[in-house]
């Protein structure tokens, strides 16, 4: 038997993962629990027309990127077998080849970063191997595949970790790299580029039965993974047609903005004609064999007759229906601070310079048309001061109105006039903040308060 070994590991059509419970797999996810790894597993890597499939990637936050191949070679078959070493290749401390997947993954690192300083390591799974068996075998076997790049079957969590702990990673990179080569899972936001949370990605990998419903609370990341499916669907056939159904014109423009930057980013190739954006307003009833319908449950979304005759696959946000799928992680903060003052907008003036040299984002909401008229308040007040509507937003300050909400998100919230809303509102305001919000009124909070004691997911103080 010949096994021409480092020319088979590695190349782009890798055979995928066929024991996926296997007790070394099992084991392998124990570990990267443990410590916080990323495992994918089958997982496809794309760019730009091309894609290849790896059994395993391993993601190490902000350090390497491991890449397993599945091996099922036997004690016996090994034990009468001639290596061979394919041409033009070299072992060295960083991997087991120089072959397509590595390169692969270099050549999109490369075109989206416009850098090649990331760290990959390649390792077997040896899953009919025992580690006293690869020892009998012979010297031209151990050394093209060291067995510090093995995982046998009888290889524990520790001995798994040690193996990593060697590699001797270098410092963390600052950025979370894993965005720039697995871009299915990138959640593209006005605030940031963020790599999918591990509830996101159960989701996206999720094999979907029509109607679906994607339930999560505020800035759990709905409607990036809406983006996320539309952009798949589109991919997976060029003959499909996706609607994608927002709550206003707003929420349109931002989806808009946010999928044409996804697609600049992830170097996506796609004919952006598939996927046509909507309000529930101006849904038109035509054919499409994708309809997604984002935050159903907070405006009346009348179905097309395609719908009702299940010739489209629609996928809902927070319908109740039987298919679902819950996000446990939600980014929305979680404490109000409740402040009592004879001048609301002074106070709201008076908070943003605790943020002033931070690198938060902060929102003001009350009722007024604009930010003259909020600094006509502030004037009026103050006297004279030096500040400008440019210097706010050069500072990452938002003054707005109620009705911007489509597309509120910020770090830091505060509200005034908020007494002029329903309770309803008053509680997606709050669930729109990252980490902390306050409500200044010169009325009594006691109301307001009792409605925000209902929901347990929100703590909250009082400062006067």
């Amino acid at each position: 038997m010949k096994i021409p070994l480092i020319s088979s590991i590695f190349k782009k059509n890798s055979k995928k993962l066929k024991s996926i419970d296997s007790l070394v797999v099992k084991r392998l996810k124990e570990l990267c629990e443990k410590n916080s790894y990323r495992l994918f597993e089958n997982i496809k890597i794309e760019h730009r027309s091309q894609n290849i499939t790896l059994p395993l990637l391993l993601y190490i936050p902000k350090k390497a990127l491991i890449l397993f191949e599945y091996k099922e070679w036997s004690f016996n078959e090994l034990k009468n077998a001639t290596v061979e070493k394919a041409h033009h290749t070299t072992y060295s401390e960083n991997s087991l080849s120089f072959l397509n997947a590595n390169e692969f993954i270099k050549e999109k690192y490369l075109d989206l970063t416009y850098s090649d300083d990331i760290q990959m390591y390649n390792f077997l799974i040896m899953e009919q191997l025992l580690y006293s068996e690869y020892e009998a075998l012979n010297d031209d076997f151990k050394k093209l595949v060291p067995k510090d790049r093995v995982f046998f079957n009888d290889s524990t969590i520790e001995d798994m970790e040690v193996k990593i702990e060697n590699l001797k990673l270098e410092t963390e990179k600052e950025d979370d790299f894993i965005k720039y080569i697995l871009t299915q899972y990138v959640i593209y936001t006005q605030e940031g580029i963020f790599f999918a949370n591990k509830s996101q990605q159960k989701f996206l990998e999720k094999e979907l039965k029509y109607p679906f419903s994607l339930k999560g609370d505020r800035l759990s990341g709905k409607t990036s993974l809406i983006l996320l499916k539309a952009v798949e669907f589109a991919k997976e056939n060029k003959d499909n047609k996706i609607a994608v159904v927002l709550k206003d014109e707003e929420s349109v423009e931002v989806f808009k903005e946010n999928l044409l930057n996804y697609i600049e980013f992830s170097l996506t190739i796609l004919d952006m004609t598939q996927i046509t954006v909507f309000s529930a307003e101006s849904f038109c009833d035509a054919k499409y064999s994708h309809i997604l319908v984002d935050d159903e449950n907070r405006y009346e979304f009348v179905p097309s007759r395609y719908e009702m005759s299940k010739k489209a696959s629609v996928l809902y946000v927070n319908k109740d229906i039987d298919n679902d799928f819950t996000l446990d992680i939600s980014y929305a903060g979680d404490f109000v601070e409740f402040v009592v003052s004879e001048s609301p907008v002074a106070y709201a003036f008076s908070l943003l310079g605790r943020f002033k040299e931070t690198d938060k984002t902060v929102s003001v909401f009350s009722n007024r048309k604009s930010f003259e008229d909020f600094l006509d308040d502030i004037k009026s007040f103050y006297g004279d001061v030096d500040v400008s509507v440019s210097h706010l937003k050069k500072a990452k300050i938002n003054l707005l109105n109620y009705n911007k909400k489509a597309s509120f998100t910020s770090d830091i919230a505060i509200f005034t006039d908020i007494e002029t809303l329903s309770k309803e509102d008053v509680l997606y305001y709050i669930k729109s903040c990252y980490e902390k919000c306050y409500i200044i009124s010169n009325e009594d909070f006691e109301k307001i308060r009792k409605e925000i004691e209902k929901d347990k997911k929100i703590k909250y103080g009082v400062e006067e």
